[in-house]
């Protein structure tokens, strides 16, 4: 199913209008119905805040994928999640894999070695460092991907009209 087709399913499963969708992201009226009807294609910003507003992975909405939604966060994520909407950061699904990402590799050190107080900053940041690490050799690795490459290039071509 393409995205134009997940866009409105998902729309209608939420009782939501054309209109009502278009609010809640702050976009104009008609922006949904032309990403509906295939008329336009969200920016890549645009499309994971519909994702998030949706609620389902960034897959599921482009049709790469028939897992509509992201494994439920752990309770402590969601203790994370509120602590951030307190200080006004609104977390998207990306940063929610970073942290748990972060947290998984911390507790995998914590089975190697004792973790206290007194190194866990230390251990923190060497984390915070690795994972950061492990994430841009993972992207560059996409990027080496020719279709993958010419895909994000044609897609940023398109969305800055050059």
């Amino acid at each position: 199913m393409q995205f134009s087709q997940r866009l409105k399913e998902l729309r209608k499963e939420q009782n939501l209008t054309q209109a009502e969708l278009s609010s809640l992201l702050n976009y104009g009226y008609t922006t949904i119905a032309n990403y509906e009807s295939g008329r336009n294609q969200p920016s890549m910003s645009d499309f994971i805040r519909l994702a998030n507003v949706l609620g389902v992975s960034t897959d599921y909405l482009l049709g790469n994928s028939d897992i509509k939604y992201l494994q439920d966060n752990t309770i402590w994520l969601k203790k994370v999640s509120t602590a951030m909407c307190n200080n006004n950061i609104d977390l998207t699904k990306a940063d929610q894999l970073f942290i748990n990402f972060i947290y998984s590799n911390i507790q995998k050190k914590a089975v190697q070695e004792k973790i206290t107080q007194q190194n866990f900053n230390k251990i923190y940041e060497e984390i915070i460092k690795e994972s950061s690490q492990f994430l841009l050799e993972a992207m560059l690795f996409l990027f080496q991907n020719k279709a993958y490459y010419n895909i994000v290039k044609r897609s940023i071509i398109k969305e800055l009209n050059i």
